[in-house]
Order: C-alpha cells, then structure tokens, then sequence
C-alpha cells in the first residue's frame, strides 16, 4: 500500500524523502491527479488514516536506509 492523502482537495502520495527545513520536518509527496497532477510538493502533514500513517512510516524508513547504503558505498 502507498501512503496517500489530500492536500487542498487533491490526492497526494508520500515519496518517503523526507528534509528539514527551517527547523521544521517536511515530507515529499507527488500529486495524483487535479491540475497539479506529476507535481511535487512537501508538506509536514502526516495522513490521517492509520493504514496510509503505517505506509508512509515504512517508505521513509526504506528511504532513510537507501541513503545511508549509498552513502557508505560512495565514501
């Protein structure tokens, strides 16, 4: 399962990279359909509903991991 959620009525899918700006922990998310639709975006929201919140969890972690292998491998 994807993690999905809404954002200003549209449905959105958490990439799973996640940053830091301003002091603040954002995640990426890409737009699945209106006008935006291929856009991405970053938002601090989480998604409300426990399966997305459990989805979004594991693909920040697989990310988290992927950065740190390449990081070693690059060093």
């Amino acid at each position: 399962m994807k993690a999905t959620s809404y954002r200003n009525g549209d449905k959105i899918e958490y990439t799973g990279k996640t940053m830091k700006l301003h002091g603040g922990f954002f995640y990426e998310f890409t737009y699945l359909d209106g006008i935006k639709k291929g856009e991405k975006g970053v938002t601090q929201s989480i998604p409300e509903d426990k399966e997305s919140f459990h989805a979004l969890l594991l693909v920040v972690q697989n990310y988290e991991s992927m950065k740190r292998t390449i990081s070693k491998v690059l060093a």
